[in-house]
């Protein structure tokens, strides 16, 4: 198994330099050019109160960490999401697409061990991606501190960024499941791209109706908090622990829908027949 786990880690080190080093930039630019443009922020603040904006997250930039808040906190999930979609939905049934998954459950390997190596890999290489952010984000604070002063430490900083991993980890189980689950890597995709996308909006846009503000428990991203109290009262451990369950459920779930699985048929669940004594015996052997 630690084979598997490392040959899957060297076949994503493309991705990790691309997406490490593309998050890196990402967090450069943005709070690099925070200097420049502090003194004219407040003025935007009647314009950030508009709908369209507060649908998107984008709450505060009269301060440093309101700016840092709306642009590298509230985007950054999204970044890795995506990526975190793609690389999920792939490992399972892209793999089945390609019709390369056949090989790998030929290997002396239960199926759900095959999971399990391919879990880890995918929490490492993400790890190792969020490690490029760090840096990028550091080093783009230290650029700030050197023409401006600003309302959060270094360690507050560093610490906020991490808080990305357990909604993407979240997100990646999600694709992990669904690639397990449905038929093919689209159908996956797509389902899991869907829910990305609404939890977010629906997040945001159900935090501007009073009534509806309850319903927002529902959505992954109302547990991950992009806003300045984040800097001023640290990571709810309790968010990050509902996350973090709900990525250990899909990850359960996955490994139960892939040791049922009937590999090359591209068959929904309604189509499967529920397997028999023998080939579930089969099933857990291969």
């Amino acid at each position: 198994m630690l084979s598997l786990i490392i040959h899957e880690i060297r076949i994503r080190r493309g991705a990790i330099l691309g997406w490490g080093f593309g998050t890196a930039g990402f967090a450069l630019l943005y709070i690099s050019i925070y200097p420049q443009f502090a003194d004219q922020m407040s003025a935007f603040q009647n314009i950030l109160d508009l709908p369209i904006y507060q649908a998107l997250g984008v709450t505060s930039m009269s301060t440093f960490s309101g700016y840092a808040s709306s642009t590298l906190l509230n985007f950054l999930p999204i970044i890795l999401g995506i990526y975190a979609l793609i690389t999920s939905t792939f490992t399972l049934a892209g793999e089945e697409d390609r019709g390369t998954l056949e090989i790998l459950v030929a290997l002396p390997l239960a199926r759900w061990q095959i999971v399990i190596a391919k879990s880890i890999a995918l929490i490492i290489t993400v790890l190792l991606i969020m490690l490029f952010t760090e840096v990028g984000g550091l080093l783009s604070l230290y650029l700030v501190l050197q023409q401006v002063n600003v309302d959060v430490s270094t360690f507050q900083f560093a610490i906020v960024i991490i808080n990305a991993l357990p909604i993407t980890y979240f997100f990646m189980m999600l694709g992990l499941f669904l690639g397990a689950f449905l038929p093919t890597r689209g159908a996956a995709s797509m389902m899991a791209t869907a829910i990305l996308i609404i939890s977010y909006l629906g997040n945001n846009l159900f935090r501007l109706v009073e009534s509806l503000q309850e319903w927002r428990r529902f959505f992954p991203f109302y547990y991950y908090d992009s806003t300045t109290r984040v800097f001023q009262e640290g990571i709810q451990i309790g968010d990050v622990l509902i996350l973090l369950s709900g990525a250990l459920l899909f990850w359960l779930l996955a490994i139960a829908s892939f040791n049922r699985r009937n590999l090359m048929t591209h068959a929904w669940f309604w189509q499967r027949p529920y397997p028999s004594k023998h080939q579930s015996i089969e099933s857990i052997n291969h």
